[in-house]
């Protein structure tokens, strides 16, 4: 029995909700040890509940789950025992359905009550395209409600016809309609002007028994299910195969895959059948009786929605076998199920509660999308799944499009570090590396882990001396000035054993400036209070400027900030007094203003304070640089040479 709408209106929801949910640790230069334990944090007090934890290990190329349907805000996580230096956290709230904000989208030129049988969205999501029963197909502006235009579909003796289906193009340029009267409509994309008209030509064991239209992806072909056939056109109507092992059953839905050149072909009785679109030939067949099947975006799974059951069947397109079960709640209907973009499976929950609810292939419960009533009609998305699209058929009185809040998720800001188990008779000190932007004010984690160390038996606290590029950072607030000589930077600090949260044993609190580098290491010079300092594993840190340039520049500053410009005769050889924190190989280059280097000596050294003879060679008058290079630093001396 067909059954009649009370009203006559369409529903936008447009309403997002802002993401709130932020990532506090690990965010970026942490560092810490396989096998302990440490406390992942985040905030956002509007998502405490139902959030996914996920950590990669190769700058978020592929991602594991820690734990899903996580409520609180933080989380004690067991640090997997493989090392990396490019992992990232990502925390994932659920999908907040919009409270308000509705628009109608009504038909003020057509008074009475009707039903609505399909919609169909733009990739964009900006214009929706929607099929009546009375027979027009209209075309809205999703965005705003406003009715851009509407056609009356005609038959092609000119009667009125009831429109089944009507769907877009490929390439959005024209819309093709589906009516009971045996006749496809194409229609120009968005005026609606009739382009074409056409009889499907398929046999019926009874009239309006025409029940599916769907277009080819990347293509204009045309594939329409009727009673006893599913058959594939051109554009202008003419026949391109034949599906004909499904002659002798109601065929109730056709779908195409992703290429194009492929169409599945449902019967109520004998199951679907995967064809060639050219031929009509069977590729191969699920014999389950199935009313309606819908092949997934990536064109690798099959939903199924079988006879008599209210179960959905996501099968493996290529083999046919079952990969999960999905409940469709929308009952014997293909108006329950629709594929997500990203490869899940939505589905209604029904009249009652009417929100559309999101499951893995595996019919694992994602998220719900939305909660508002949904009707009961079927289900489609804009391309990236921002714009929802909702049509009632004759069960319900709307056709909606709703635009679901963007799922609320953070990702650290940068890389940090999982490293290797640390002997049960040693400890790791460790400085955090961290990025700012100059002149700002910062605090770098001081860590000591693990807190039951052999090593550290019997100690308190530890003294540490630390050293580093002191034109970059300066102390600041709590931490100690210290010394600055020669350009670098040299302080102690005292930190207690027993960590205060995690691994945390003190920071430093220092004010970045526009130094003579973007980078410098903080390196740990020496640990005292403890029987055997050797025992504990020392990790230098990194302070990184992410608004200077990463090859320094010539700022001329000294430590104490004051401009310095040195003015040296030419001599047969030129002494370079200078000083490195870091092991390893050094050079020393002169530079030109205009950017030429030439090296003076390269060789490799321990940190401490060196003097180099270098030779400048017959240099004119002019200012130089004199340019030492680290294994992580580049320091930068001026030099005016006077003939």
């Amino acid at each position: 029995m067909k059954s009649i709408a009370l009203a006559t209106f369409f529903v936008l929801f447009c309403t997002l909700a802002s993401a709130q949910l932020r990532i506090t640790s690990p965010n970026g230069g942490e560092v810490f040890d396989s096998g302990t334990t440490v406390t992942l944090r985040w905030t956002g007090t509007a998502f405490p509940d139902s959030v996914t934890i996920e950590y990669s290990m190769d700058a978020g190329v592929t991602w594991v789950e820690i734990v899903r349907n996580w409520q609180q805000t933080t989380y004690q996580w067991l640090v997997p025992g493989t090392p990396s230096n490019t992992c990232l956290l990502r925390v994932t709230g659920p999908n907040r359905a919009s409270p308000g904000g509705t628009i109608f989208l009504r038909d003020t030129t057509r008074p009475g009550t009707y039903s609505h049988n399909s919609i169909d969205l733009t990739n964009d999501g900006t214009l929706a395209v929607i099929a009546d029963e009375d027979g027009f197909v209209t075309v809205f502006n999703a965005v705003t409600g406003e009715q851009i235009t509407r056609r009356r579909v005609q038959s092609p003796t000119g009667s009125g016809a009831r429109v089944v289906r009507a769907v877009l193009s490929s390439d959005e340029t024209f819309v093709a309609a589906l009516t009971e009267s045996d006749s496809v409509v194409i229609l120009r994309m968005p005026d609606l002007s009739i382009l074409d008209r056409w009889e499907t030509g398929i046999p019926k064991r009874v009239p309006l028994e025409d029940r599916w239209i769907a277009t080819q992806p990347g293509g204009t072909r045309i594939a329409v299910s009727s009673f006893t056939h599913t058959r594939t056109y051109e554009r202008n109507g003419v026949v391109v195969a034949d599906v004909g092992t499904l002659n002798t059953s109601s065929n109730t839905c056709v779908d195409w895959t992703p290429s194009g050149d492929r169409i599945v072909a449902s019967s109520g009785a004998q199951g679907h059948v995967l064809a060639d679109a050219t031929t009509g030939g069977v590729i191969l067949s699920y014999p389950t009786p199935s009313f309606y099947g819908f092949v997934s975006p990536n064109g690798l799974y099959l939903a199924s929605q079988a006879k008599n059951t209210q179960a959905v069947t996501i099968r493996d397109l290529a083999t046919g076998a079952t990969v999960g079960t999905v409940p469709s709640g929308a009952g014997l209907l293909p108006f329950g199920i629709a594929w997500y973009p990203d490869n899940t499976i939505v589905r209604n929950a029904g009249p009652s509660g009417g929100r559309l609810e999101r499951y893995a292939i595996d019919g694992t419960v994602i998220d719900t999308l939305t909660v508002q009533p949904f009707g009961f009609g079927s289900t489609t998305f804009n391309a990236d799944g921002s714009v929802i699209g909702g049509a009632s058929g004759g069960f319900s009185v709307v056709i909606r499009v709703a635009q679901p809040p963007m799922r609320d998720q953070d990702v650290s800001d940068a890389v940090w570090t999982i490293r290797s188990p640390i002997p049960a008779d040693s400890a790791l000190l460790s400085i955090d590396t961290v990025r700012t932007t100059s002149v700002s004010n910062l605090s770098i984690p001081v860590r000591l882990s693990p807190r039951n160390a052999t090593v550290l038996n019997g100690a308190t606290s530890l003294d540490i001396d630390l050293s580093w590029n002191s034109t970059v950072a300066v102390p600041h607030g709590a931490t100690p000035v210290g010394t600055s000589i020669a350009g670098i930077r040299r302080i102690t600090i005292r930190v207690p054993v027993v960590p205060t949260q995690d691994d945390i044993v003190g920071e430093l609190d220092l004010a970045a400036a526009l130094g003579n580098d973007s980078t410098t290491m903080i390196r740990i010079d020496d640990v005292r209070g403890v029987v055997d300092p050797t025992m504990i594993k020392r990790f230098d840190g990194k302070l990184i400027l992410t608004d200077l340039c990463q090859q320094g520049g010539v700022r001329l500053l000294n430590g104490d900030g004051t401009a310095a410009i040195t003015a040296r005769y030419v001599e047969p050889l030129l002494e370079c007094n200078w000083t490195t924190i870091e092991d390893g190989v050094h050079e020393i280059h002169l530079c030109t203003t205009t950017g030429e280097q030439r090296t003076l000596w390269s060789g490799t050294v321990s940190h401490g304070d060196h003097l180099t003879n270098v030779d400048p060679g017959a240099l004119s008058s002019g200012i130089y640089m004199i340019l030492v290079r680290t294994p992580t630093m580049e320091l930068h001396y001026p030099l005016m040479v006077i003939r």
